[in-house]
């Protein structure tokens, strides 16, 4: 990732280490990969894996200091989604990739600025987050509030990050019915699953 990367500034080399990371080949999992797996090869995480990487190269390899890890450890809702740095192209985890809703979020501070690395490198938007509200449970579906919007709990299993949760209730008791079936099926001896985790392990056990 940064054997091209020649810069002598600091400014230049920090910028040039995050357009690598955008043409790192990484997938957006919503589940955090040590940044010493990333920078071994590993492409896939969250955005701690990618901010970690990033300054732990700025330290050691380029010997940066005055940059830091950043982040937000209270849930909060991203109306309106939008792109982030992943090679299926997700752009939400609500409602087929509306939005996003994220229990915590991490970037980068640096001598260039605030880097967001999941955001495509864009500076931190604070200002389009909303915090949660409230929480609680219809019909055993957990949900969470944020200002007017109402997230539920949906499909947790397959390989699609975009209807992991919902702002409709039908939409995520369907969600979470397709991840039981999916679960039930893995469960049976001998029976195959043709999507998500489920295809996963058999490749796996196969």
């Amino acid at each position: 990732m940064v054997e091209q990367i020649n810069e002598t500034d600091p400014q230049k080399s920090l910028q040039a280490l995050k357009e690598a990371f955008l043409k790192s080949g990484f997938t957006y999992s919503m589940a955090a990969t040590a940044p010493e797996a990333f920078l071994k090869g590993r492409k896939d995480g969250d955005c701690s894996t990618l901010a970690r990487a990033y300054v732990k190269i700025a330290h050691e390899y380029f010997g940066i200091e005055n940059l830091e890890v950043c982040s937000k450890t209270k849930d909060f809702f991203v109306p309106g989604g939008g792109k982030v740095l992943d090679q299926n192209n997700a752009t939400g985890n609500v409602d087929g990739g509306k939005h996003w809703v994220f229990t915590s979020h991490y970037w980068v501070d640096s001598p260039i600025g605030s880097i967001d690395l999941l955001f495509l490198g864009k500076a931190a938007n604070e200002s389009a987050w909303i915090d949660q509200t409230d929480e609680g449970g219809v019909d055993e579906i957990g949900y969470r509030e944020f200002g007017k919007y109402r997230v539920y709990e949906a499909k947790y299993t397959g390989s699609s990050i975009a209807d992991r949760y919902a702002t409709d209730l039908a939409a995520a008791k369907e969600g979470q019915e397709s991840s039981k079936a999916d679960l039930e099926a893995m469960s049976k001896p001998g029976q195959k699953s043709s999507s998500g985790w489920g295809a996963f392990f058999n490749r796996l056990f196969d």
